[in-house]
């Protein structure tokens, strides 16, 4: 190509690709707080035109040989560390050079940018360990990986405040813990990315291959808006230790179709999902670990919160694993809508252990307020013995092959509340090896105060049919919940007001209760200002 025109073309490009994106303000997820830092950022101008080196930017190639700084017609072939502040590194291209220990240290005032040349999108090959960084944001770059860039493959050790935002990260077929590696980081946040095919999805054995892998040291970490799917791990999955893996943000992503669950926490503290997706999760006969959870938790994490999600068309809806000796006791499950849940691998109804759009197995304290729970083969199922379950203003739809509701040990029963709750139908309730209606339960325990069966759901929902769960007016949902203390917990731990419905509406209407389910009825608006005459 003659090099008068090529040199035009990169201007026309990087004129066009230096007009940049514009953010406005993050309006984060219910519960969740804005990252300080990475989403609202925008990448500086590249040089325009850009016929020659320029300082600050570095451009990168294969098969580059410039030393320096590089440009578009003379690029480097390698990233160069380290760099100044605010430098920006272009890459065009296969990226496929191996970074076992790479250091970028950026500022707020002026962070470092990766980003892809307009010329051709970014793809990284081979794995890059980011070890000591500071303030860098990797945008719009891909990757492809080979199957020897080991586990791993994007990994972050003792490094703060990174952010990568609006990358495609496609994984191999080998064992490992994760595409997406965080270990004794800080103000980590991955942004509208997919993160998939990390591992085999149909593997016979458990590779631990996840799409992002938490770690030990891990605090203070946002996964907003991403999609995660065929991992053949979990989405997400949080694995620290207790006390120093906390503050874990999840929010607004899409799971679906992965190995084992969207989402799973093991040992951690302080760890909100909220407003995600969770579905298309279905059990491997030939793989013990894959199960086909929506999200749950395992080795008693603490103060973990599933906020406003929806979770559908997987084998379980949220179930909370074995303590194993963790020491967290609270968990929170509130405002979710849980709906077409079914157990393809024979599900036995009479056994408390069994798959459920809430199965509690381990926990110790848990609150569960203000769902919405339809379709599922069984509603609430806990063989505990011990802690307290609060369960109460849920909405409950019939089950297709268990109980809306089975306590296997009368001691949870005793030391728990339940009340404000709809079951839709006469009720299908157990407690250890005896059924109950609804009001022989509600009778014999003396539990389920204020709560009601409500035979037709076509005077509870808009539309069951479309999976249209928000209340009609006038129906028994309207006004009959209340407020519970899981709330108040929630502001004087994090200072933010989660007193909302699965939409965002509030649920606090001056002169009203709270409705029941995961919706709250819109208020009314307002009666427009009345403009008055004055007769003589």
């Amino acid at each position: 190509m003659n090099r008068n025109i090529f040199k035009s073309m990169v201007a026309l490009l990087f004129g066009l690709f230096s007009m940049g994106s514009v953010f406005a303000a993050y309006d984060p997820p219910i519960g969740i707080p804005a990252p300080p830092f990475g989403v609202d950022e925008v990448a500086p101008a590249l040089p325009s035109p850009w016929d020659g080196e320029v300082a600050g930017f570095y451009y990168i190639k294969a098969g580059g040989t410039n030393t320096g700084y590089g440009s578009p017609a003379d690029p480097r072939g390698r990233i160069p560390t380290p760099v100044d502040p605010g430098s920006v590194i272009v890459i065009d291209g296969e990226y496929n050079r191996r970074h076992d220990s790479f250091t970028l240290v950026g500022t707020q005032e002026q962070p470092i940018w990766i980003v892809s040349s307009p010329l051709q999108q970014a793809i990284l090959k081979q794995k890059i360990s980011f070890n000591g960084s500071s303030y860098v944001i990797m945008d719009g770059v891909n990757a492809v990986w080979e199957n020897s860039s080991y586990n791993g493959k994007l990994a972050f050790r003792n490094s703060d405040h990174i952010v990568v935002r609006n990358g495609d990260f496609r994984g191999d077929t080998n064992k490992g813990v994760g595409g997406m590696g965080v270990t004794n980081s800080s103000y980590i946040v991955f942004y509208r990315n997919y993160f998939h095919h990390f591992g085999q999805v149909d593997a016979v054995e458990d590779q631990d291959n996840h799409g992002n892998a938490i770690g030990a040291g891990t605090q203070y970490f946002w996964a907003l808006e991403n999609e995660y799917y065929a991992n053949s791990g979990d989405g997400i999955q949080v694995n620290g230790k207790a006390g120093d893996t906390h503050h874990i943000y999840i929010g607004r992503n899409n799971f679906h179709g992965n190995g084992q669950t969207g989402f799973w926490a093991k040992e951690s503290s302080d760890v909100i999902v909220s407003e995600n997706l969770s579905h298309a999760h279905r059990a491997n006969p030939n793989n013990s670990s894959s199960m086909g959870d929506g999200m749950g938790i395992q080795y008693a994490p603490d103060y973990v919160w599933f906020l406003f999600n929806k979770i559908y068309d997987n084998e379980s809806g949220i179930r909370f694993g074995s303590n194993s000796g963790g020491p967290g006791t609270e968990h929170f499950i509130i405002g979710n809508l849980i709906y077409d849940i079914d157990d393809r691998q024979g599900f036995d109804p009479t056994n408390s252990w069994g798959m459920a759009a809430i199965s509690l197995w381990g926990g110790r304290n848990t609150y569960i307020l203000n769902n919405t729970i339809w379709n599922a083969h069984a509603g609430l199922y806990t063989p505990r013995a011990s802690g307290m379950i609060d369960f109460s203003n849920n909405i409950v739809g019939p089950v297709t092959k268990g109980y809306q509701a089975y306590y296997y040990d009368a001691r949870i029963l005793e030391n728990s509340g339940s009340g404000n709750n709809i079951y839709v139908g006469e009720g299908q309730f157990r407690r250890g090896a005896r059924e109950y209606t609804f009001e022989g339960f509600r009778t014999y325990y003396q539990t389920e105060s204020n709560s009601a069966s409500v035979m037709d759901p076509a005077t509870l929902f808009v539309d069951v049919s479309a999976n249209d769960f928000r209340i009609l007016p006038g129906s028994a949902a309207e006004n009959k919940g209340s407020e519970d203390r899981a709330y108040d917990i929630f502001f004087e731990r994090y200072g933010i007001d989660i007193r909302r419905d699965i939409e965002g509406k509030s649920r606090v209407n001056e002169g009203t209760q709270w409705d029941i389910g995961a919706y709250e009825i819109d208020a009314p608006d307002a009666p427009a200002m009345l403009e008055a005459t004055v007769l003589p």
